[in-house]
């Protein structure tokens, strides 16, 4: 779920240029990880989530495309498991960025959680939807 909300956040962020949730993501050994949401769900810890929303938790998206952005995530990564999640995103700058594991960038231990910068990940993401719009334009071609 973690690595799910940080792709509809970084899309969200490619297309609007506006982030989907305020909190921060870290650069965790498993991958990007939001502090509150991992402390909401702890309890559960790899086991599936029964616990449903109130309705006072449940928020409606302001417009269509904040939808189609989430619709897109789903399409892209809800079929995949965490582990194959997990290996792709570690794949990522802006996650290996934060971690340090980027040459040049001299931020210190990559043991050490570090937040994954907003612009560090819309610059990535705003790339990667154009990588996917060239392949979708090719495959329909």
């Amino acid at each position: 779920m973690q690595k799910l909300v940080f792709y509809a956040h970084a899309y969200h962020l490619a297309v609007t240029d506006k982030p989907l949730v305020k909190e921060k993501f870290y650069a965790a050994i498993h991958g990007p990880y939001c502090k509150e949401l991992f402390d909401y769900y702890r309890s559960y810890g790899f086991d599936s989530i029964q616990k449903p929303l109130t309705s006072s938790e449940v928020r409606k998206f302001p417009d269509e495309r904040t939808k189609d952005i989430l619709k897109l995530v789903w399409k892209l990564y809800g079929h995949m498991n965490h582990r194959k999640i997990e290996n792709i995103v570690k794949e990522e700058h802006p996650w290996r960025y934060a971690r340090g594991l980027v040459i040049g960038n001299r931020t210190g231990n990559a043991h050490i959680d570090k937040q994954i910068r907003n612009h560090d990940i819309k610059d990535y993401y705003v790339r990667s939807l154009l990588q996917i719009l060239r392949r979708v334009k090719h495959a329909d071609n």
